[in-house]
């Protein structure tokens, strides 16, 4: 890949290693429950997290989560363009 781009603080692309992602098997709907595999897939070296946004009424769930985890996140928004302004309205990156 030759374009360089930023999650967050990780660097994907460019002449960055291949990186870890993996995905919650976790409802956004149980917030403390997604924060603990979150921290315990960065702790096993996973470098980016997808959390399923399957609705903008999670929003204060997806927010808090972005502020605590221990690894940058990114919605899988369903291609849907509201869920991605309101991904990014909750701060996270991609």
């Amino acid at each position: 890949m030759k374009k360089l781009l930023h999650i967050g603080p990780l660097a994907i692309g460019g002449t960055s290693p291949v990186r870890v992602e993996s995905m919650l098997k976790v409802p956004l709907s149980r917030p403390e429950e997604c924060l603990a595999q979150c921290n315990a897939l960065g702790r096993a070296s996973c470098e980016l997290v997808r959390v399923a946004f399957p609705s903008p009424d999670l929003s204060g769930e997806l927010r808090m989560l972005n502020a605590e985890s221990t690894v940058p996140l990114m919605a899988d928004i369903h291609f849907d363009p509201a869920l991605a302004l309101a991904a990014l309205e909750a701060g996270v990156p991609s």
